[in-house]
């Protein structure tokens, strides 16, 4: 049953994405961080397909707002210059298309693989400083400088093909944020700001349209009423807070730069940096106390194919290709089955067998899934 709880939950995740969806800070970002604190009580498989399909309340925002330029047809009447098809709008969107190829590949191949290794908050603190140190330069470097490129008919194919590519970095790296790498690119190669924001508004319409449609149809049309309202709610205050913020933005350009995002990415990225490991060892510290599973016994049997663990009549295996991460210290081992869940072993519960352990993942598993100190 649906809790009015829940609802505000949608309703804080919608203004969280119509806010960070247009500013260079990333939306996907701040809305794994958000989860941090704000959990909202869905599946896993669910919460995933809401972090992507959430963002098409806000791709509205720009429909409504860049109608008569994205619309390339004029069925009122022909006009001298383009008859029925307005062909300046056209090209356009033959060049959005092409900068959308690079983040359309590499998202229908692999998603799946990127987002259970890279979709946590030490890899969007990351990026977050990475992006807020590459405006803060850019701009740096094009202070004075007039624009090469000053309105989108000036856009060549080369232009959105590297424009394409920036994107391509915030479709791997969350944190990056899809308008802050689109927009750093854009400033790089010579786009004045208005365009640059312009077109990656644009550009947003298709790469969003396939994501969210990817997303749902992995995740099955079967939802539930409780899950049909969470995901309505999110879409439509992103859609009502994107509307404010796009004008905003728009506004803001015209007289300002792009460093106070990128200062404020810095001092996030660093915030995150400095929470995670205190709030990692709390959390473990309040599960291992608060949860009863930790007074039973538990009992593991490890070998070169499996992990198992069974505690009384309960009993589950894990494969070791399926180790999501494989963490060691001098007091614990965590093995991670996926990004939040994982098999706690302290030192003494392994006693002799804790070296080998740490040697049998060593020669197991992908240096990129190990952490052992």
């Amino acid at each position: 049953m649906l809790s009015f709880i829940e609802i505000l939950k949608a309703i804080l995740f919608g203004i969280v994405e119509g806010i960070t969806e247009w500013l260079p800070v990333s939306s996907t970002g701040h809305m794994i961080l958000l989860n941090e604190f704000v959990h909202m009580n869905v599946s896993e498989e669910f919460w995933d397909m809401f972090l992507v399909v959430i963002q098409l309340g806000a791709i509205l925002a720009v429909v409504l707002l860049f109608w008569k330029q994205i619309w390339p047809f004029n069925f009122t009447g022909r006009s001298k210059t383009n008859g029925i098809v307005k062909k300046d709008i056209m090209k356009m969107w033959f060049k959005i298309i092409v900068a959308c190829i690079p983040a359309a590949v590499v998202g229908l191949l692999f998603d799946d693989i990127l987002e259970k290794y890279l979709y946590n908050p030490i890899t969007v603190a990351v990026m977050l400083i990475l992006f807020g140190i590459g405006f803060i330069l850019v701009e740096n470097g094009h202070k004075g400088k007039r624009a090469r490129v000053r309105s989108l008919a000036q856009l060549t194919y080369k232009d959105a093909i590297i424009i394409g590519l920036f994107q391509l970095i915030a479709a791997i790296f969350p944190g990056t944020s899809r308008s802050g790498a689109t927009i750093l690119g854009g400033l790089m190669i010579g786009v004045s700001r208005t365009v640059a924001a312009e077109f990656t508004f644009f550009l947003a319409i298709p790469v969003m349209l396939g994501a969210s449609l990817l997303k749902v149809i992995r995740f099955g049309f079967a939802f539930s009423m409780a899950e049909a309202v969470i995901l309505l709610v999110g879409m439509v205050i992103a859609f009502i807070v994107s509307v404010l913020v796009i004008r905003f933005l728009m506004g803001y350009i015209k007289k300002h730069d792009f460093k106070v995002f990128g200062w404020y990415r810095i001092v996030l990225g660093i915030l995150v940096l400095l929470y995670v490991p205190f709030s990692l060892k709390g959390r473990v510290k309040m599960i291992m106390k608060t949860n009863e599973v930790f007074s039973k016994p538990l009992h593991f049997e490890i070998d070169e194919k499996n992990i198992k663990v069974s505690q009384g009549e309960e009993m589950a295996q894990l494969p070791w290709e399926q180790v999501y991460r494989f963490v060691a210290n001098d007091k614990r081992i965590l093995i991670f089955s996926n990004r939040k869940n994982a098999y706690i072993l302290s030192k003494e519960q392994l006693g002799d067998s804790y070296e080998p352990l740490k040697e049998l993942a060593g020669s197991t598993l992908e240096k990129y899934r190990l952490k052992i100190k």
